[in-house]
């Protein structure tokens, strides 16, 4: 039997359930935990909507615009709360749900269920008209439960001392620049926003034409000691599979080398990871036959230095695989038109960090600059490739570049 302890550790968010039935007698269990949490007051204010009709969910999601999520699991619960006798300043009756919905996680996990709560419920109003629910009852959140069809591991967590403050508030963040350019970031700034951009990991996806198109790329250059730079989030890492077998990547903290581990050990890929810190990487001049560089020129601060070092690392004769987003491209002018109207924190974290587009000429140009010579670009959108004129309008850029 597992401690309170065990199953706290134990909770996972999961997303992805067996088209199975769960017995009502466990669900009743779960609902009865969520009605021995803490309330404010005591009042005890919460409903629950236990939705399994297959054509509720549907409305939901299309006339609501509830979460698509809700649709692939067995039973969703639709926690509402009385908003009538607790409302801002404190939210109370969140609160109170919160704590609520957390017991039904706690009690699912015990009874070797799967769970996942949503608070993305969609436009209230059009929620309580589907589900016959009163307006002084506010749509809290969704709790998923079935069982599961996976098991992921366990998600990475902040250091306990980062977030513990005794008695008084002591400022122990790393603060990000309110703005994507990379030149107002810092290497400890970039390197920190991705430790915790890679706690969404759920939001990574792997299965873009562009990317399954580079990924064939890549692998034609099989062969030799591959090292890969600034690997996060490895998306492009899972599209290659087993060419990664003579592959190295590098990152900046053993948080993101974990993430990754973790993405890549579910294809059975076992790649070694590096941790560094600092411009400099950690590798002998000549050390590898290939470096690739994947979507790492716009972001990272200090671009050219990371060219610089891509070329000290390579062997001589050795090549340079370089990917980028390009600002010529009908998305790369639309998001850096968008940079430029709204240049601040929430752009920061819609782009997801720093973000500078580079055209194709300005990369050819600084690659030239650190003495490597180009062999071949392609572009790519969507599922097409392009060498002629129109790879400099195309989305992403792919440049392979040799150490002479």
């Amino acid at each position: 039997m597992m401690s309170i302890k065990d199953i706290i550790k134990e909770r996972r968010s999961i997303r992805a359930f067996k088209d199975s039935a769960i017995s009502k007698t466990a669900l009743m269990e779960i609902l009865e935990a969520g009605l021995y949490a803490p309330t404010a007051c005591n009042l005890q204010l919460m409903e629950y909507i236990v939705i399994t009709d297959k054509a509720l969910k549907d409305q939901l999601v299309k006339r609501a615009n509830a979460s698509t999520r809700i649709k692939g699991a067995p039973v969703a619960i639709l926690i509402l709360y009385d908003k009538r006798y607790h409302g801002a300043p404190n939210y109370n009756f969140i609160q109170s749900a919160s704590a609520s919905i957390e017991n039904m996680l706690l009690r699912a996990t015990e009874l070797g269920l799967g769970s996942l709560w949503i608070g993305d419920v969609g436009t209230p109003s059009i929620v309580n008209e589907i589900v016959k629910a009163p307006d002084f009852l506010m749509p809290v959140a969704f709790v998923l439960l079935g069982l599961p069809s996976e098991a992921p591991p366990q998600p990475i967590r902040r250091p306990l001392e980062s977030l513990i403050h005794w008695n008084t508030f002591a400022d122990k963040a790393v603060h990000f620049p309110s703005s994507c350019n990379p030149k107002n970031w810092s290497v400890i700034q970039y390197s920190e926003f991705q430790k915790r951009h890679i706690r969404f990991g759920s939001r990574f996806s792997s299965t873009s034409e562009e990317s399954r198109v580079l990924a064939e790329m890549l692998k034609e250059y099989v062969g030799g000691l591959t090292l890969d730079l600034l690997s996060s989030p490895g998306t492009h890492l899972y599209n290659l599979g087993e060419s990664l077998e003579s592959m190295v990547f590098y990152e900046q903290s053993y948080e993101i080398v974990r993430f990754i581990n973790n993405r890549l050990s579910k294809k059975g890929l076992h790649p070694s990871g590096i941790v560094g810190q600092g411009s400099r990487l950690p590798f002998r001049e000549g050390s590898f036959d290939r470096v690739i560089c994947y979507c790492k020129m716009e972001q990272y601060p200090g671009p050219y230095q990371l060219l610089v070092e891509a070329r000290r690392v390579l062997k001589r004769g050795g090549l340079l695989l370089l990917v980028s987003r390009n600002l010529l491209s009908y998305r790369g002018l639309l998001g850096q038109l968008n940079r430029w109207i709204r240049d601040d924190a929430e752009s920061v974290l819609r782009y997801h960090g720093p973000l500078r587009l580079h055209s194709s000429r300005e990369l050819i140009r600084n690659v030239r600059k650190v003495g490597l010579n180009i062999r071949k670009t392609v572009g790519v959108t969507d599922s097409k490739k392009a060498e002629s004129w129109r790879k400099h309008f195309c989305r992403l850029i792919f440049i392979e570049c040799q150490k002479t």
